[in-house]
Formats: structure tokens, sequence, C-alpha cells
């Protein structure tokens, strides 16, 4: 499949239909609904009004960046479906069992000095998935913190790591 700016644009209409349906059921069964960071009420609270920017302009980014190598691979989905499913556990999680997110966080953390987990389809697929458990900002602000430390380890301790293997 080819990522050109015509598919680039079905795409990213796609998730704004995805974002307005889901801004929608919200409204009509008892109003949309605000998320505090950190699920804390003395913080602020966002507004999942808010997913309608935020949303289609994460997907536009992230297929921006896909778009550097134009044909999209079967590892990018299977990248992007691996996000997903992370994005639906982690929001189970917090919502049914809070106690074994922080678990399931520091397996990701180790998985990311062997795997590449900072890649933008891995980020489109979980913030994707986690719009529904906690609008359209939080997961875009929280994607980006993850695929930071991701990238961190994954490039920096993990480069390290081999080049003092490569020694011994």
């Amino acid at each position: 499949m080819v990522l050109n700016s015509n598919l680039k644009l079905k795409l990213t209409a796609v998730v704004l239909l995805y974002v307005i349906g889901f801004i929608l059921f919200e409204f009509f069964n008892g109003g949309v609904s605000s998320h505090y960071i950190l699920h804390d009420k003395d913080m602020p609270s966002i507004s999942n009004w808010w997913s309608l920017l935020s949303m289609p302009l994460a997907t536009w980014v992230v297929l921006a960046l896909m778009s550097r190598k134009p044909v999209i691979s079967a590892k990018q989905i299977y990248v992007f479906v691996g996000g997903l499913v992370f994005g639906v556990l982690v929001t189970i999680l917090f919502n049914y069992s809070p106690d074994i997110i922080n678990y399931v966080l520091y397996v990701t953390f180790a998985m990311a000095l062997f795997l590449n987990l900072c890649t933008p389809e891995y980020y489109l697929g979980f913030v994707l998935s986690m719009m529904l458990g906690f609008g359209g900002v939080l997961p875009v602000m929280f994607g980006l913190i993850f695929i930071g430390i991701y990238g961190f380890e994954y490039f920096l301790f993990r480069g390290a790591f081999l080049k003092i293997k490569s020694k011994f």
C-alpha cells in the first residue's frame, strides 16, 4: 500500500469521523466528559471536545512521518496493531485494575530495550485505542512521553550496551 497525500487525507478523515462519532455518543448520553491529568481532581480538566483537534492533527503528523517510506509494510501494520493492543490493555487495566497498570508499564519499558517501540505507527495505534477511555488529549500527551522514554532506552541504553558488548 502506497502512503500518498490522498491516502493520508482519507485516513485522517476516517479518524475525524471516529472522533465525531465518539463525541456525539458522549453528547447524547450524559454530556461530553472531561478528564483530569493524572486522575487528580485538583489538576485542571481537559474536555473531550479537544479530541476534535488533537486526534486528526496527531494522525496527520504521524502519517506524515510514516510517509518518509512511501510504502506501508506488513511490519508497520503489526506494530500499529501492537500499539492498539497495548492501548486497549492500559485502558482496561486503568479502569478496572489500576494496581496492575504500573507492572504493565514496567514490562513495556523492559521491552523497549529490545524492540523499537518509538515508531509513529505504534504511537498512532496506542493513541487511537486509548481515546475511548481517556479522550483525545491525554493519550496524545502521555503517548509522546512514552515514545520519548522508549526511544531514549532503545537508542541510548541499548546502543551503549551493544557497544560495550562488542568490545568484549
